[in-house]
Order: structure tokens, then C-alpha cells, then sequence
């Protein structure tokens, strides 16, 4: 602030050579014993050199005591500077009051941090110093603008290459990202229509759903018609016949066949012969549902022909039953063998439902002791059929507490169930013995109340 009115002796001597910035030593702040009563600090003039000006002395401050300037001249290179004269003090009561002042905003100031040596704790009024000039040779050429032999040039050619390299590269890499982006989304955009192998069920209906027939990618099936009247019969297995597809005037072809995929559906039944009778496969199957003709065959004929020979009751007999494309099921089936068993005496009760059978023996016409029990049930349609479901394959049946072989009539929705008693049985039912002979027999059943007839 005193050095306001001294703006135009500054320059760039009395500022610090530039180029030399870096050498400058540190700046010594004022200690308390050289501040002015008031606060102020006094000029200090640096060192003269030879091609520095003599600098004028600065004007006393307004309202203030004159304070004599200490005189700079003859000053010696790197000499020391000599004593200055004391200042006279100032009564602080003669000190006229200071108005306030209207604050004004902090400037901040750039200082390079080679020269910011100040203390990080500022003294009083230590803005505004100049720097000491550092004892070292002056630059005259730094004023010359002109003179540029000694400003070092960037070298920008080999950055502009560098960037418009880095330019190129990216340029070709968003080409080709962009290359690929198209291409791709054009394959998956690719309209296509992909011909199936269609089989059609055996005596099934034909469809006339687009997707039983083709896959249609990035297509719908709405803009396509489909044509297959070609397909006339599909009673004939294996046989093969010509669609057609139409889509956007595209035509597209393909093949029908006809199979059988479905397995038969068997109703079976109990087969009771005489020792050494033959039976057949067929003989166990009363219904075959099926699309196609049903053949049957023993899984094993010889364990068949092996029961056959000896009176019993055989539950494990398996039987084949396939279609016209040989699909193949097994089926289960019972097997009764009776010893000699051609002839027997039926005798019932009227309007019973029961049924009492005393089998003779087929070469002497003698009650042999072998008894059979027989009971039949009328069922509904739907009671019947449920029954003869849950029971299938099985070699014994219950039924209202009656246990014993199923005899099932289809036509008329009957079930009768079979069992075996014993001669100590029927006597003790019948309360007496019962005769060996045919005609003896027949009599003494009769007189109890039942009719009876003589059967094969």
C-alpha cells in the first residue's frame, strides 16, 4: 500500500527475472522491530545492479507525520545496506481516527509455489511485499518479444499423428460394430418355414392346426393356408400322403403318414378245461379294442402245455396281445384244469340265483365228491364294468362277502363268481349223505326243493 503511488518504476528487474523463477531464494518475512508504529512496513528498496534505475523515493502518506526515506543510493553490489535513520515516533493520540471501511472482497493472487515462501501463518500487512531481487546475472533479452531462438518449441507434430490415428481406429471399430449389429439382426430376422414329419393316429381325424404340420419363425401362421385334402383314408396303416403349406405366394411341401401308436385294450376271462383238453390264447381274450386286427399268443406254450396235464388252478399263464403295428401288451389270465370232468348234475333253486354243480365222473357217471358253487349278481352297465376294471387279471374276486373264481357276461352285465366245496361240505349243508350214483343223487336233490339237470 505505500507503494501505490510507485507503479511506474516497477518492471521486470524489480519483479524477478523470469527464467529464473526456480533460483529465487526465499523471501525473509519483516520481523516486529522493523514495523512503523502503525503497522505499516517500510520500504525496502533491493539491491541495485547495473541496469537497474535509481528508484524514486515514494511520497509520505497523506495525514500522517513525514517519515524521512533512508536514502539507497551508492549502494554496492552484494553490499550491505547501511543503518536507517530511526523513525521518530508518533503519539498515538495525534493519530486521527480511521473510517471504516466498506470490506471488500478476498482477491485471490497466483503465486508460483518456487516463490511462495511465505510463512503459512502470514504476517501483518505481508501482501503487497515485493520479493527480494536474488544476486544473479539479468536476462536483457527477456523484454525482447521478438527474439524466440531461445523459446523451446512444442513438438506437436507426433501428437497429431497419435490423435488422428486414435481417430481412425475408433471410426473403424464403431463400423464395424455397427456391421455386425445389422447383420446379425438381419439373420434373426430371417422368415422361415420349417416342414414337419407328420403321422396321423390310425382311423384318426385329420387336423387342421398350421402348427401340427410346420414351425414358423419370424412368420405368422395367420398370412399361410394349408392344404390337405390329398389326405383321404387314414384307415390304411402306413400309408403316406402329400400337404402343402402356402405363405405369401412361398409354397412349401410335405408328408403324412399314417400310424398306430396305441396299444390294445384287452377284456380277459378264466378258462376251465378237462385234464389233457387243449386251449388256445385266443380262448382267455373275450375283447380287443384296437384300431387294427389284435393276434394273441402264450408268452410261454410250453409252461401251458405243462398245467394241462394235471387237475389245478393256474393264475401266472401270460399272454401276448399286439396289433397290425405291433403294439404288444401282456395280459394276464387263470387257468383251471378239472380231473375227468366231462359231466355234472345242475341243480338250483327257483328263481335263485345260485347254482349247485356235483360233477360225475366221465366213465363211470359216479358223483366223483367234487362240488361247485355258483352265484350270479345283476349288476347295472356302470357297476359292472367298474368291477370287472378293478378286478381284472385276478384269479379270485369278492363280492358281497362271496369269494371265489369271476365268470363275466358281457351282454347282459352278470357277474357270477365260482367256488369249490368239499363233499363234508354240502353234507353238512344238506344235512345227510349224499348218494354216489347219478340216479340216487339226482333224486335225493330234487326232494329238496331244487331242479336239476344234467349238463357237459
Amino acid at each position: 500500500m505505500n507503494n501505490e503511488n510507485n507503479n511506474e518504476g516497477l518492471n521486470s528487474i524489480s519483479l524477478g527475472n523470469i527464467d529464473n523463477l526456480n533460483s529465487v531464494p526465499p523471501v525473509v518475512p519483516p520481523t516486529p522491530d522493523t514495523l512503523q508504529p502503525n503497522g505499516d512496513i517500510p520500504n525496502v528498496v533491493p539491491t541495485p545492479v547495473e541496469s537497474v534505475p535509481e528508484v524514486a523515493p515514494v511520497s509520505p502518506v497523506t495525514e500522517q507525520p513525514s517519515i524521512p526515506t533512508p536514502q539507497v543510493d551508492n549502494i554496492p553490489m552484494g553490499g550491505a545496506i547501511p543503518d536507517v535513520p530511526a523513525v521518530p515516533s508518533v503519539p498515538v493520540n495525534d493519530v486521527p481516527p480511521v473510517e471504516p471501511v466498506t470490506p471488500v472482497a478476498p482477491v485471490n493472487y497466483d503465486v508460483p509455489e518456487t516463490i511462495n515462501n511465505f510463512n503459512a501463518t502470514p504476517f501483518l500487512n505481508e501482501i503487497g511485499t515485493v520479493p527480494p531481487i536474488p544476486n544473479v546475472p539479468v536476462n536483457n533479452n527477456l523484454g525482447d518479444i521478438n527474439n524466440n531462438n531461445n523459446i523451446p518449441k512444442k513438438k506437436g507434430g507426433m501428437n497429431k499423428i497419435l490423435f488422428v490415428l486414435i481417430i481412425t481406429l475408433a471410426l473403424t471399430a464403431v463400423g464395424v460394430g455397427v456391421y455386425i449389429f445389422l447383420n446379425l439382426n438381419n439373420q434373426s430376422k430371417k422368415v422361415s418355414v420349417a416342414v414337419k414329419n407328420v403321422q396321423i393316429e390310425l382311423g384318426g381325424e385329420v387336423s387342421n392346426k398350421l402348427e401340427d404340420y410346420a414351425t414358423f419363425t419370424n412368420i405368422s401362421s395367420s398370412v399361410c393356408t394349408l392344404d390337405t385334402t390329398k389326405i383321404t383314408d387314414t384307415s390304411v396303416l402306413d400309408a403316406t400322403y402329400d400337404f402343402t403349406i402356402t405363405c405369401n405366394g412361398l409354397t412349401y411341401n410335405g408328408k403324412a403318414k399314417i400310424v398306430d401308436s396305441v396299444n390294445p385294450e384287452v377284456v380277459s376271462d378264466t378258462v376251465t378245461i378237462s385234464v389233457n383238453e387243449e386251449v388256445n390264447a385266443e380262448d382267455f381274450i373275450s375283447e380287443c379294442k384296437d384300431a387294427s386286427n389284435c393276434t394273441y399268443k402264450f408268452k410261454d406254450e410250453s409252461q401251458v402245455r405243462n398245467y394241462i396235464k394235471k387237475a389245478g388252478t393256474y393264475d401266472d399263464i401270460i399272454i401276448l396281445v399286439s396289433d397290425a403295428a405291433n403294439n404288444t401288451i401282456e395280459v394276464k389270465v387263470t387257468l383251471i384244469v378239472e380231473e375227468g370232468a366231462s359231466l355234472f348234475i345242475s341243480c338250483s333253486k327257483n328263481g335263485s340265483e345260485e347254482i349247485t354243480k356235483f360233477v360225475l365222473d366221465n366213465e363211470t357217471n359216479q358223483f366223483n365228491g367234487q362240488v361247485l358253487r355258483e352265484i350270479s349278481f345283476k349288476l347295472s352297465e356302470e357297476d359292472y364294468f367298474k368291477f370287472k376294471t378293478e378286478n381284472n387279471n385276478k384269479v379270485t374276486v369278492t363280492y358281497e362277502g362271496i369269494t371265489g373264481t369271476a365268470i363275466y357276461d358281457d351282454d347282459n352285465y352278470v357277474l357270477t363268481i365260482s367256488k369249490e366245496l368239499s363233499t363234508t361240505e354240502i353234507e353238512n349243508e344238506f344235512g345227510k349223505d349224499l348218494p354216489k350214483t347219478f340216479s340216487g343223487l339226482r333224486k335225493q336233490i330234487n326232494s329238496m326243493g331244487y331242479s336239476c339237470s344234467l349238463e357237459s
